[in-house]
């Protein structure tokens, strides 16, 4: 079903005769430019005498109904994915990052970050980023160390079209970052660890935007016995004197 525009003149719509027992749908549409919550004020009327000129002259009784309107927020959406789960110790395994503004609204200083384990460390020379994602390939620098192992891509710093917003699922074909890197072992590393993926950034008004992130499947090194955990469980009766 089309949506129709209903005439308009100072304030006033004419929404024309609803039947008996029949029910319509209007749907409001504004722009918003402010980050402040603030709201629509809607008087709506029936059985008047006529339409009024103006919302001074409604004259008419009314219902007075407030919208109310705040900034909405966003949320991403992160996967890594791998191509092997066995590799040889030192050697290079590559990693696809995947980002995803499944929102509507828009986002801005968008930052991939990763979380490697203990002795894996990301291949100098091996990062690349496809945004809008079926664009091609783009060399990028090596993520900088925040701290610990966590490392973090300014993605709104390094790629023209992000510094003007990340944009949401209006927009397909700019909703979904992709980077690719290699990773490279070495003998700290324990086998069968992982990396951790997330992101971060805020809409336009500032509010950080909320990120559901991802892990990768565990790397295994061949002729390496994969770590095995315990679980222990103690029950005591008490001790009376």
């Amino acid at each position: 079903v089309r949506d129709t525009l209903m005439p308009v003149k100072n304030g006033v719509f004419r929404l024309g005769t609803i039947g008996f027992n029949n029910t319509r749908r209007f749907k409001i549409r504004a722009t918003y430019n402010t980050c402040n919550k603030d709201s629509v004020i809607l008087y709506s009327g029936w059985n008047c005498g006529g339409y009024p000129t103006d919302i001074a002259n409604f004259n008419c009784q009314k219902d007075r109904i407030p919208l109310y309107i705040e900034p909405q927020n966003t949320q991403f959406q992160v996967g890594i994915t791998d191509s092997i789960t066995t590799a040889d110790l030192c050697g290079q395994t590559p990693y696809q990052y995947t980002l995803e503004n499944i929102g509507s609204t828009t986002a801005y200083n968008t930052k991939a970050i990763v979380t490697l384990p203990i002795g894996m460390n990301i291949v100098s020379g091996s990062c690349y980023i496809k945004y809008p994602h079926k664009s091609f390939k783009q060399a990028i620098s090596n993520p900088t160390l925040v701290n610990g192992t966590t490392y973090e891509w300014p993605l709104s710093s390094i790629n023209n079209l992000l510094s003007q917003g990340f944009k949401g699922v209006s927009d397909t074909n700019r909703n979904k970052i992709i980077i690719y890197f290699k990773v490279q072992t070495d003998c700290d590393y324990s086998s069968g660890n992982y990396i951790r993926a997330s992101a971060k950034g805020n809409i336009k008004c500032g509010e950080p935007i909320i990120t559901y992130p991802g892990i990768s499947n565990s790397l295994n090194i061949k002729g390496v016995t994969r770590p095995y955990f315990t679980l222990v469980k103690v029950l005591t009766d008490s001790i009376l004197p």
